[in-house]
């Protein structure tokens, strides 16, 4: 009796020993807020239920499609000194030094929206988030784009919308150009004018252009809109139908932006692909 209650206790110490809860946790102590080129940030690193000796590493990589190159940051890296713990890690802002795929494929940070990433080496325990990433005075990225839209010839559609995000800019902007790219579906020439607006405000002139069947065509479109330092707009693609069957799309790339700041020989922007509804013409 003795021996099976040995075996009992011993067996029930083996499942809690197997069975041992483990958590993992990584995050930005202000999650809200973007990271700031050459700010330090602090993270609050936790963990339960892992061995003393077992290391961490956090890392960031830009999220897929924000941006077309690989860049990916090592925030922290360390040894657990306790099965469980609770500590605040303090992080430089990411430099060529902390690029993940070193020496292959050496990248430096640039403006976008980032996986944060945090593993156990030893489980594979992991937690996961976002990150964004400010490097730049000015981003420009497309609003997500809502269902197809269905128009007739003659009819003017809204198209594409563009967020123009000033809030950490160093100086008020003038917009002078900004690429779009009409992209269409249809088996034969299709004739549109566009124009963008600021609300009810025409801030481009209208401008015809033809796009080939099947083909791309891109336009640069903006007249002289201000923005002010620290400041946000919506601006929105009018677009009129002159002639043609099919669909069309309007879409961004990271092309280049054309815009001056007052006092300030250099402007950082980032402009972030994206597509509009889809723009199906009825005959």
């Amino acid at each position: 009796m003795k021996r099976l209650m040995f075996l009992v206790v011993a067996l029930l110490g083996v499942l809690a020993v197997t069975t041992r809860a483990q958590s993992l946790y990584f995050e930005s102590v202000d999650p809200s807020s973007p990271w700031l080129a050459g700010e330090r940030r602090s993270f609050y690193l936790s963990w339960q239920g892992f061995d003393p000796g077992d290391t961490y590493r956090a890392h960031i990589n830009l999220i897929s499609g924000s941006r077309g190159e690989k860049h990916g940051f090592i925030l922290s890296e360390g040894t657990f000194d306790t099965e469980t713990g609770v500590k605040i890690v303090e992080v430089r802002f990411p430099t060529l030094e902390d690029s993940i795929f070193l020496p292959q494929f050496p990248s430096i940070p640039v403006d976008g929206d980032y996986v944060l990433f945090c593993q156990e080496s030893r489980t594979g325990t992991s937690w996961q988030s976002s990150l964004s990433l400010i490097l730049d005075d000015l981003r420009i990225r497309p609003k997500e784009s809502g269902p197809e839209i269905q128009a007739h010839r003659g009819e003017v559609v809204k198209n594409l919308s563009l967020l123009i995000d000033g809030r950490f800019s160093s100086a008020d902007v003038r917009l002078l150009k900004i690429p779009i790219v009409f992209r269409s579906f249809s088996g034969e020439e299709i004739r549109i004018r566009s124009a963008l607006y600021e609300g009810d405000r025409r801030v481009s002139p209208w401008k015809t252009v033809n796009v080939g069947s099947n083909e791309t065509r891109k336009v640069f479109r903006i007249g002289n809109a201000q923005l002010a330092q620290g400041a946000e707009k919506e601006l929105t693609l009018h677009t009129k139908i002159v002639r043609g069957t099919g669909s069309f799309q309007a879409t961004t790339k990271e092309y280049d932006v054309l815009c001056t700041a007052r006092g300030k020989k250099k402007l950082s922007i980032s402009m972030f692909g994206g597509e509009g509804p889809l723009v199906k013409i009825d005959p």
